[in-house]
């Protein structure tokens, strides 16, 4: 184990001994412990992410990947549920304390410093396998492993689970607002299309691709795109009369990667 790893855990123990053991009553009421796990508080900061990465997904897939779990800096933890109706996305906002026990129970519990980025150290492969990968990133300290660093065959389902399970309030997420971009179709997917009427919408995808360019959309528009990209169980592309195209909706602190939304 890397020695800053140590020196992070030794921090944590020693703070949490001293909050729950051996003082008098009156060196407790003195004593307000700090906790060492502290973190940026920006709304695309990625705390915590748990994800299934790799594979040979397109552009246009990896725009709209939304990995299975994150915490982000502002308290949001965000993460996927899939089945035959599709995929909903769900969200919470959770305090502090309760993103510190979780990362307490990630060090202490999990062991997950243990645990190196394994991938990289692999043998090039014609085919990029599918792998599982988590991130934690406090105190400055930024942590990535995969499931090519000596696993358990459970750990991951164990974390997901568990950061999933930090939602009290759990609800269904709506975006208000999103980047979206077009890519030109791919005839060898052959997927359904759905018609787009360019001149209702104010906006073509063919000027989108032409240009390798997104454009910030907000309000009903993008609620019915959701409901076409991200939630229907099947993909689809949009003819807008010029072309077909594979379209990408992102959302900041949603979507993987998305840029931050405009400043207003």
């Amino acid at each position: 184990m890397n020695s800053w790893r140590v020196l992070f855990m030794m921090a944590f123990l020693a703070v949490s001994l001293a909050a729950c053991g051996g003082e008098t009553p009156q060196e407790t009421e003195l004593f307000t412990p700090v906790s060492p796990i502290i973190w940026e508080r920006g709304p695309l900061h990625v705390v915590f992410r748990a994800d299934v990465v790799g594979g040979e997904r397109t552009q246009g897939e990896l725009a709209n990947h939304i990995p299975d779990c994150t915490i982000y800096g502002d308290g949001r933890v965000v993460w996927t549920t899939s089945g035959g109706n599709g995929v909903q996305v769900l969200f919470d906002f959770l305090p502090d304390l309760a993103i510190q026990d979780f990362v307490s129970f990630l060090t202490i519990d999990v062991l997950l410093f243990t645990f190196e980025e394994g991938f990289p150290l692999q043998l090039p492969q014609s085919i990029t396998p599918v792998y599982e990968q988590i991130i934690l990133e406090v105190s400055g300290l930024k942590h990535v492993t995969d499931s090519f660093g000596g696993w358990d065959g459970n750990l991951y389902t164990t974390v997901l689970e568990a950061c999933r399970a930090l939602a009290k309030t759990p609800r269904v997420f709506v975006p208000e607002g999103a980047w979206i971009g077009a890519l030109p179709s791919d005839p060898t997917r052959d997927l359904p299309t759905v018609y787009w009427d360019s001149e209702a919408a104010g906006f073509n995808f063919s000027t989108l691709a032409l240009e390798s360019s997104t454009r910030w959309i907000e309000g009903n528009l993008v609620k019915a795109l959701w409901a076409y990209i991200v939630e229907d169980p099947a993909e689809v592309e949009f003819d807008d009369r010029f072309g077909v195209y594979y379209v990408t909706l992102q959302v900041p602190g949603v979507t993987l990667n998305a840029p931050a939304a405009p400043a207003e």
